[in-house]
């Protein structure tokens, strides 16, 4: 007496694998869609945040200052890549509001990646790169000891520096190191403490992609119209 025993055929073997391998390259094809996707916004939203937090922090430092040190507004006005100046320190060098500190900010741009050829805030973007620095002092307006050699390292003076934007580019118009601006002295004499900040922020194109490009192109004024 014979038994019958289930099974598959050759066949049938033959049309299932078939059928699993298109499920498979279909679900691959939505996958990768879908993480190609993600990581263009996630690019796109990276570049945005390093271009809006720069621009933020400007605008909050050089708005809070007294005095803006660099770029000076002598010889017709000055471009180039630092910015400091100080907050709650008068003329005379007294605090402004005696129970607050005194503020040095300093702001740069450095040109090339950080030593020992890492990149500037340890992601694959490349320099130019900006950083950032904040010192306070009970009774006056500390020297900043920064550089263009040490932009982006700690200095004995300024301490550690903030990460604040990578991939820059100079606007169209502007000249070289044209990242922060102040009028000459004939030029905006009621604007004596404002400052031109003008700067792409950029990340290279990922396989087929495009350039991502966030421009950062406003003016920030301190207080008072001090100027040295």
């Amino acid at each position: 007496m014979r038994i019958a025993r289930s099974g598959f055929t050759l066949v049938e073997l033959m049309v299932s694998s078939l059928l699993f391998s298109l499920v498979i390259a279909a679900l691959s094809a939505i996958y990768s869609t879908a993480f190609g996707q993600s990581g263009k916004a996630f690019r796109e939203g990276r570049v945005k945040a390093m271009a809006l937090g720069s621009m933020k922090a400007i605008m909050k430092h050089v708005g809070e200052s007294n005095r803006i040190d660099l770029p000076t507004r002598a010889g017709g006005g000055i471009t180039g890549r630092h910015l400091t100046g100080c907050s709650n320190q008068a003329p005379d060098g007294a605090r402004i509001t005696p129970s607050e500190n005194v503020t040095r900010f300093h702001f740069c741009v450095r040109l090339t990646n950080l030593p020992p050829g890492r990149a500037c805030d340890g992601e694959p973007d490349p320099a130019p790169c900006m950083f950032y620095y904040t010192k306070e002092n009970a009774s006056a307006c500390v020297a900043s000891d920064v550089t263009d050699a040490n932009c982006g390292t700690a200095t004995s003076a300024m301490g550690s520096p903030r990460f604040l934007a990578s991939g820059l580019e100079i606007n169209a118009g502007m000249p070289a190191n044209g990242y922060f601006t102040r009028a000459p002295g004939a030029l905006l004499a009621g604007e004596a403490n404002s400052v031109r900040m003008t700067y792409k922020v950029t990340r290279a194109p990922v396989g087929n992609g495009k350039k991502t490009i966030y421009i950062v192109d406003t003016t920030a004024s301190g207080q008072f119209g001090v100027f040295p």
